[in-house]
């Protein structure tokens, strides 16, 4: 395979439509084939044009052509308007009298603002602002480590409150089944009594029915009356059914108690929400 010809591969294109270029107009600082020159003669007939051979050329500044005067191209600037001007400007134009200075001492004082301006920015700025970069991605990282942790126990405390309230609801069930088997035993011992009351009651009628047929003189006078024993029921057993109350104050503090049993749970809002449980 031939190699490439690196003459062909530096070839110089026109600027206006990129074929190979054979002039130059140093007036305005392109680079132009035969077709496109003459075009840009008269697309910009106004302003005069050194047009030489590509190899003729000689890199120069590229004034402005002027606002107001068409043709002429600017060769100040004026401090109080801050834009390019003309002779004619300065002469008998609307700059006449305004301070101005040579537009290629703007021109170096600018791109000096220019440099000054990027060294800044890339020796001073870029590296605060990455320093800055780094350190807000640090903080994030932290702040998403340490919400992280607060979550992380916030579940793990969530756990021991549940444990917490279960311990005190597994407390109240415990007193709440003590005291019904404790009011149903004493329910069972009175029922037993009044059955065995009945079951005598319903005995001695029958004795007295068969006393009351008989004619025996003797069955009848051993009879005793029971009537005054029958008559002292057993004490009606005291019931003792502990409530079971709960209250909510203000959202603040929540209480449940039954019997001699109490717990509370208080809320504070200091520097930060917390919550204690207080059992009684």
């Amino acid at each position: 395979m031939a190699a490439a010809d690196p003459w062909v591969q530096d070839v110089i294109t026109c600027d206006v439509c990129n074929k190979p270029t054979q002039q130059f107009c140093n007036s305005c600082q392109v680079s132009l084939c035969d077709p496109c020159s003459k075009n840009h003669i008269d697309q910009l007939k106004f302003l005069m044009h050194d047009i030489v051979p590509f190899l003729d050329r000689k890199i120069q500044l590229v004034c402005p052509e002027c606002q107001h005067h068409p043709g002429q191209r600017c060769e100040a600037n004026c401090l109080q308007c801050s834009e390019p001007v003309c002779l004619k400007c300065i002469i008998s134009g609307p700059h006449k009298e305004h301070e101005v200075e040579e537009l290629t001492k703007a021109y170096e004082n600018k791109k000096q603002r220019i440099a000054e301006d990027t060294e800044e920015i890339k020796t001073a700025l870029i590296p605060k602002c990455q320093r800055k970069t780094d350190d807000i991605e640090n903080r994030m990282s932290m702040t998403k480590t340490q919400f992280d942790d607060i979550k992380k126990e916030s579940k793990q405390l969530r756990q021991l409150w549940h444990q917490e309230v279960d311990s005190i609801f597994d407390k109240i069930e415990s007193m709440n089944q003590s005291h019904r088997e404790e009011n149903l035993n004493a329910l069972q011992a009175y029922h037993i009594k009044i059955k065995n009351l009945f079951s005598k009651m319903i005995e001695t009628v029958e004795q007295n029915e068969k006393l009351l047929k008989t004619n025996k003189i003797s069955d009848v006078n051993k009879y005793k009356s029971k009537l005054e024993l029958y008559r002292n029921f057993p004490e009606k057993v005291d019931l003792k059914v502990p409530s079971l109350c709960s209250s909510i104050y203000q959202g603040k503090e929540l209480s449940i108690e039954i019997g001699d049993f109490r717990a509370i749970l208080k809320q504070s809002k200091k520097q930060s929400l917390s919550a204690d449980v207080t059992i009684r």
